[in-house]
């Protein structure tokens, strides 16, 4: 066969990136088609009368708890951002990310992060500063979620019947954790090593989309290694803590709803539910932070003896779902309308110290 007779170099590149595409669609149809199965199996039996009858059963002191128990956890959600940008204190990183909250809710992307960085510069924090933390914030965040199905496996081992569905996310999390660490090391190494992590990640991104361009990457990583200053990892050591901290609140806020529904202890246990919803933690990838997909997990791996009433449990996940993405929206509405009505931050606002 001649080259005339070979198809042009094009036309290969296009065929490989059009099956690429074909198959990342597969893997996100059978992701979809898997979450729908373990949500149908875990709710097929659920008598919802019952479950009303669950709801009904909240006192008006039970919803104020909850209400508190929200409250904490998305003050310690917002705990990471003074860490990342010292000299911001702790009531701005909050009105940050409770009005970031509500955008993100009903408008799609960037428009939160827009938000964001608008309010940390009126809190004065430089642009570039702000929006080197608020990457820095999305890589914490993430970086819990990877390492919380080890600390999950760890409790597991002591009050949990061990499932394959444990190891294999405690091993796929410790592969994505150890990657994200590696990265911002080496990244924290200087300009050379930060345009040679980007690379390294758009040779990999690129496979799955043709369009990325290898040095455009690279320049972006260099700004942000410029823009983050020095002391990257030991910052992500200080804040990751703090964001393992805010699985742990959404835990607790899950125990309280179970006994608040009537399920006691001797069902399901304080710590069965902490080793559930940090082995599972992952799931919160999906849209809505997980909605059905973790939810329905969460159903299997708790009550994996079966004594516990499904409808009391689907009635305390429920509760915890609108505690957990309703509440934050009224505080964040609050927060946006009194930032709107401040003057700018003024030139000599501490928070402008260098990151």
């Amino acid at each position: 066969m001649n080259e005339t007779d070979s198809p042009p170099a094009g036309a290969q590149a296009e065929q490989r990136a059009r099956w690429r595409r074909i198959l990342v669609m597969l893997g996100k149809i059978a992701l979809v088609v898997g979450g729908i199965y373990l949500a149908v199996q875990a709710l097929r039996a659920v008598d919802w009368s019952q479950v009303g009858d669950a709801l009904g059963r909240l006192t008006w002191w039970e919803i104020g708890v909850i209400g508190l128990l929200i409250a904490v956890r998305q003050t310690v959600n917002a705990g990471t951002l003074p860490i990342l940008v010292p000299g911001l204190s702790l009531p701005h990183a909050l009105q940050t990310a409770l009005s970031g909250t509500l955008i993100q809710t009903f408008t799609p992307p960037p428009a939160d992060t827009v938000l964001r960085l608008s309010m940390l510069k009126s809190f004065g924090v430089e642009t570039t500063r702000g929006a080197a933390a608020l990457v820095l914030d999305t890589i914490v965040f993430y970086l819990a979620r990877f390492v919380a199905p080890l600390i999950g496996l760890v409790l597991t081992l002591f009050v949990l019947p061990l499932e394959g569905i444990q190891i294999w996310m405690a091993v796929g999390g410790l592969a994505a954790a150890g990657l994200l660490v590696w990265a911002m090391v080496m990244i924290s190494k200087g300009e050379t090593a930060a345009g040679n992590v980007g690379r390294v990640a758009a040779r990999v991104v690129k496979r799955l989309r043709p369009t990325v361009d290898p040095e455009a990457w690279a320049a972006a990583v260099v700004r942000f290694q410029k823009e983050s200053s020095s002391g990257i990892v030991s910052r992500m050591a200080r804040a990751t803590p703090t964001m393992l901290g805010f699985i742990l609140v959404d835990a607790i806020v899950v125990i309280v709803c179970l006994r608040f529904v009537g399920i006691p202890g001797e069902y399901v246990g304080y710590l069965a539910v902490l080793a559930a919803m940090f082995t599972l933690y992952p799931l919160t990838i999906f849209p809505f932070a997980g909605l059905g997909v973790l939810d329905a997990s969460l159903i299997v791996l708790i009550n994996a003896e079966g004594v516990a009433d499904p409808a009391d449990l689907v009635a305390a996940l429920v509760i915890w779902r609108a505690a957990t993405l309703l509440l934050p929206l009224l505080p964040g509405l609050v927060t946006l309308g009194l930032w709107r009505r401040r003057p700018a931050a003024s030139a000599g606002d501490p928070a402008q110290t260098e990151m």
